[in-house]
């Protein structure tokens, strides 16, 4: 097989192109000699569809996926049968990604990157029809732009978004043009690439530091949205640019609980509008304002935070 610096043409698959019961074997035995040994499947009951276009960078590749759901693995012997320690920089053009790896869960989702590492067993799972721009990279050549590749997974949404945008943009121009015109030499798009990723993580720290701050970065999301009834932990780990499993896991790190952070917002909001408002305020209109489905409920957590009734706390206060 030639090796990816001696391959120069651009590539397209499809599986419109490949006939018969066998045609996922097919498919996978493509992704595995272009891309990484995976294993895909179809995500829901209907056929899976794909079609793919590789343009060759010289040390890299730039790929364009468009498929239907997919769920997709690299296992344990998939990785120990890969000589080459390689990563996937995903940019999710259109539809999410949810990625897990050991006992981590990220969100990629629409306009968002996220990066795989090869040299791990992991799964992604795609629920909708999407559109994915994906860079196969060497680890020593990402490595000689990127010191640490891996503090990319930690750097928040926002920032991963804004300073990826003009990467998104380049990638997304290989996309729509292809390269056959191009006047640039392929080996210095490759470069461009490299630099734009040196730029996103000039922006990324260490590991703990930045589940820190996404930390309080969910943490105030919960502020803003605590009073909401119906506020769920996978509206607020959308909210915040990381998946539920994540989110599960940052306040576990705490030591507390999504369930936990809410009540006790609650709580110290109707504190406050017990001893504020006038006596005549119901407390039920307290409890309903501060996000309690059930005045009943919310009389019974507030005995057991405060050590007193929410009538009886008012009354102190006066």
């Amino acid at each position: 097989m030639p090796t990816r610096l001696e391959r120069q043409q651009d590539r397209n698959w499809s599986t419109s192109n490949l006939a018969g019961s066998g045609r996922m074997g097919h498919w996978n035995d493509i992704v595995a000699a272009n891309m990484a040994e995976m294993h895909v499947t179809a995500a829901q009951s209907h056929p899976f569809q794909a079609n793919w276009q590789q343009f060759c960078l010289g040390p890299i590749d730039v790929n364009v996926l468009s498929t239907t759901p997919q769920i997709v693995r690299r296992t344990p012997e998939m990785v120990r049968n890969c000589s080459e320690a390689t990563f996937e920089l995903v940019y999710m053009q259109r539809g999410d990604m949810i990625v897990r790896e050991g006992h981590r869960e990220d969100l990629i989702r629409e306009g968002d990157f996220g990066l795989l590492r090869n040299a791990v067993p992991y799964e992604f799972e795609c629920s909708s029809h999407n559109i994915a721009l994906s860079t196969h990279m060497p680890e020593a050549w990402l490595k000689s732009w990127l010191a640490h590749p891996e503090s990319l997974r930690d750097l928040p949404w926002e920032n991963r978004s804004a300073w990826g945008r003009p990467l998104a943009e380049l990638l997304r121009l290989i996309s729509d043009q292809g390269l056959q015109d191009s006047i640039i030499p392929r080996s210095v798009i490759a470069d461009q690439i490299g630099g734009l990723l040196s730029l996103i993580g000039r922006h990324a720290g260490s590991g703990p530091a930045h589940r820190k701050s996404t930390l309080e970065r969910l943490l105030g999301k919960l502020d803003e949205r605590f009073r909401e009834p119906d506020l769920t932990p996978a509206e607020l780990a959308r909210d915040a640019g990381i998946s539920r499993r994540h989110l599960y896991g940052l306040f576990a790190a705490a030591g507390s609980t999504f369930g936990a952070e809410l009540v006790e917002r609650r709580l110290q909001y109707a504190a406050v509008k017990l001893r504020t408002l006038p006596a005549d305020h119901p407390v039920s209109d307290v409890a309903y304002d501060a996000g309690f489905a059930d005045p009943s409920h919310f009389a019974r957590r507030f005995r057991q935070h405060f050590g007193s009734s929410p009538t009886r706390w008012r009354k102190e206060a006066g």
